[in-house]
């Protein structure tokens, strides 16, 4: 009995409790969550489908993959996602090819994705906080809110993007306490490469993390220091760490070109350059959509030559304004 009242009280009960309550919420959304209830979760199994009945990688002009009446694809933009799950349901299909079971199978990569972002969540609140309850309280937040679960049920290269940040964050964090080894060196760059085959609007996370790295390197001479020449510095002065900056960024880039490399040619070479692929995938939507959702022909404040600004000041500045002042009219 003694030893069962441990178990309970253990660090390590308390982690296994919070990721399996994890696991069974998100299990029950990818269960219980029709096709296409996620946003856009149809279109973007065209690509997945495509991937598995092919073999091979989509471009993002393919007819297979468009979007009806929009226009372009998500074959233009980073599927490291998809094709993790194109590649798994030809496998399931050496078992089965009921749709259901493809449709769960898939939505199981989100999911692996899901778990690891909280498994590298309770990590980083660690290296975050020092007391256990903020360390509980920071996870719980990060893994349980509900658009937070709901992320890693259905088809979409958003939870790869997120699992991809919080592995960043965590590995530079780690090398500003501890240093930067070749462990965390490669967990970095894992980290950027999944950031950059999954989602271009996380890209900016990549930005935080490469600032965050170059301070770990930066280190501080307090006044009154003697310094190798002898003297001594009159003021606090900061200096930065060359060599070993280089050295780790160095390793860190090239894993990242080998690891990502490949689909920023695999554009430049598609489409004439465009090693993004954005571009090409706006020429794309014109050509392909309707004219009902034509770009060019879209009610936007550019192309109506007005200002976001005056239009703030009218609907929103203007009668709060006169709301707040109201009363003082009032004799």
């Amino acid at each position: 009995m003694t030893k069962i009242r441990r178990f309970y009280k253990n660090e390590l009960f308390h982690e296994i409790l919070f990721l399996s309550l994890a696991f069974l919420c998100m299990m029950i959304f990818v269960f219980l969550q029709p096709f296409g209830e996620g946003p856009d979760e149809i279109n973007r199994f065209r690509v997945v489908r495509f991937i598995y009945e092919n073999g091979y990688l989509p471009r993002g002009d393919d007819p297979a993959v468009l979007i009806p009446g929009y226009g372009g694809s998500y074959a233009f933009q980073p599927m490291l996602t998809y094709i993790l799950e194109g590649y798994l349901l030809r496998t399931v299909n050496l078992f089965t090819d009921r749709f259901d079971v493809l449709l769960i199978a898939a939505r199981m990569v989100n999911v692996f994705f899901g778990m690891a972002a909280a498994v590298l969540t309770r990590r980083l609140s660690r290296l975050l906080f020092s007391e256990t309850m903020t360390q509980w309280f920071f996870s719980c937040l990060v893994v349980f809110l509900p658009q937070s679960l709901f992320l890693h049920t259905y088809i979409n290269t958003d939870s790869c993007a997120v699992f991809s940040v919080i592995l960043m964050f965590t590995a530079v964090l780690d090398g500003m306490k501890n240093g930067f080894n070749r462990s965390l060196c490669i967990q970095t760059a894992v980290g950027v490469i999944l950031c950059a085959l999954s989602y271009y609007n996380a890209y900016g996370a990549v930005l935080v993390t490469v600032i965050l790295f170059i301070s770990c390197f930066v280190g501080k001479v307090l006044a009154g220091t003697i310094t190798r020449d002898g003297t001594a510095s009159p003021v606090d002065r900061y200096y930065m760490d060359w060599r070993p900056l280089l050295r780790a960024g160095l390793f860190i880039t090239v894993l990242f070109l080998i690891g990502a490399g490949w689909w920023f040619i695999r554009n430049a070479v598609l489409y004439h350059g465009d090693f993004l692929g954005m571009n090409a995938r706006n020429l794309c939507v014109a050509s392909t959509c309707t004219p009902d959702y034509h770009p060019l022909l879209r009610q936007t404040y550019q192309n109506q030559a007005s200002a976001c600004f005056p239009w703030y000041s009218e609907r929103i500045i203007s009668p709060c304004l006169l709301e707040a002042l109201w009363p003082c009219s009032v004799p």
